[in-house]
């Protein structure tokens, strides 16, 4: 939902972007922690920024720019494979680094058509999908990805659940029972059109 997307990298709450992005970097450079910053691909306005390519290089920072000095150029599940927690909004991504028993930070937006239950609006992850650290501030932010360096198994028991939920059981047969649910769902689909 591109409407989204255009409301910033950052909450508002954190203040301008750049300077938020900076003192990311600086902070996990601090912590000796490697940052690889990977935006959505419908946000080209950060991507092609060449701010946050000067922030990236001064911090040694991995972006997924081909612009960018330290280019990763890595598909997602090599990404998902070298980092150890996510920090991320909305993104379905976070699913996929559940199954793999890895940390993820939400940042909490302020987009108020997140937070109301009524919408259907279909957002990649909703709410309840959260099995993680939530922050709604700057600060909030910085403790949590010291808190995801010192305890990975944090959510463990959450993070099975919403697997449980999202993707099903992990016994090697959910492709015969996607499979069955979909010829069902043919077969009604084809006998309905015969009767009419």
């Amino acid at each position: 939902w591109n409407a989204y997307n255009d409301l910033g990298l950052f909450p508002s709450i954190f203040g301008n972007y750049l300077t938020m992005y900076e003192e990311l970097c600086s902070f996990c450079k601090e912590l000796g922690v490697n940052l690889i910053f990977k935006p959505h691909p419908l946000m080209e306005k950060y991507i092609n920024d060449h701010k946050i390519h000067a922030i990236s290089d001064k911090y040694n920072v991995f972006l997924s720019s081909r612009k960018a000095t330290h280019h990763l150029d890595v598909s997602v599940e090599d990404y998902l494979r070298f980092s150890d927690y996510l920090i991320s909004d909305i993104s379905g991504i976070a699913i996929d680094f559940m199954i793999l028993g890895k940390q993820v930070i939400f940042i909490e937006p302020d987009n108020e058509l997140y937070k109301d239950d009524k919408l259907s609006i279909n957002w990649d992850l909703k709410r309840e999908y959260r099995a993680g650290l939530i922050v709604r501030t700057k600060l909030e932010l910085f403790e949590k990805i010291k808190v995801c360096l010192f305890e990975k198994d944090r959510f463990i028991d959450e993070r099975q659940k919403v697997i449980r939920n999202v993707v099903g059981l992990q016994d090697g047969k959910n492709s015969e029972r996607a499979s069955k649910k979909i010829l069902t769902y043919h077969d009604k689909f084809i006998n309905k059109d015969n009767i009419n």
